[in-house]
């Protein structure tokens, strides 16, 4: 697909396109077109991304509520954006967290598991990466909520996570996973020699929350783009994740 900013940039050596029609000067700026919208989908998918310069956005997902007996608020998925520049055709694999489930299993993509139904499972966390698949390869993180039992669950997002509240779980850092069980790119799980009963997982995250009545959040990882920016706690349900193609 050919797009009128393309034709601008590359034959015109501008981010306008004028044409004269009967004396009248037609401009339509370029700054940025949007390449798509990324919903959950339980799965990393990849798209292909020609030379430019691109912005990414991502939105981590929310943890889960406990569904025994009348919960705390989970903690509620970060967000992060930033831009990259590519020199090549390049495959961008992208990863789009998913919810923590009520009473059940972490969310998509690195959400902690609760204790059964006593527990809210973590928010997972939503990302890009470049140069590989695995989770050193991320170059954008933005971080899921915490899961909720009788504690409110940690936001995810910012360079550190929320922590949880009522003997709740640590939120992730930049250099760590949340105590205990937070791990990278992992929220932390029940555990019962470590957590013991009634715990909610943690959020993931460049590094995972950890689990605990309010499961911490996970941080955002902004290290692999230029002007990175985060944001704590602003998305619920679902993660979500955007590209856009920036014209300068």
């Amino acid at each position: 697909m050919v797009n009128l900013c393309d034709i601008a940039a590359i034959y015109l050596g501008s981010t306008e396109i004028e044409r004269v029609y009967k004396g009248d000067v037609l401009v339509w700026p370029c700054d940025q077109i949007e390449i798509g919208t990324y919903e959950y989908t339980g799965s990393c998918f990849d798209v292909e991304l020609a030379p430019g310069t691109y912005l990414f956005e991502a939105w981590g997902a929310r943890g889960g509520y406990r569904t025994w007996s009348d919960p705390d608020e989970p903690g509620l998925g970060g967000h992060a954006k930033g831009s990259v520049t590519l020199t090549e055709t390049t495959s961008v694999r992208v990863c789009v967290g998913g919810k923590g489930n009520d009473g059940g299993d972490g969310g998509f993509n690195g959400g902690g598991d609760p204790h059964g139904v006593y527990g809210g499972g973590g928010g997972g966390a939503t990302d890009f990466r470049i140069g590989g698949t695995g989770l050193s390869d991320r170059v954008l993180v933005a971080g899921g909520g915490g899961g909720s039992t009788s504690g409110y669950g940690g936001d995810g997002g910012g360079l550190n996570g929320n922590d949880g509240e009522g003997s709740g779980g640590e939120g992730g850092t930049q250099g760590a996973g949340g105590s205990p069980n937070g791990d990278f790119g992992l929220g932390g799980s029940h555990d019962f020699s470590v957590t013991g009963n009634f715990v909610a997982g943690g959020g993931s995250g460049w590094y995972g929350g950890g689990a605990g009545k309010g499961g911490g959040g996970g941080s955002s990882y902004i290290g692999g783009v230029d002007d990175g920016e985060t944001e704590t706690g602003v998305r619920d349900g679902h993660g979500r994740a955007k590209i856009f193609r920036v014209y300068t």
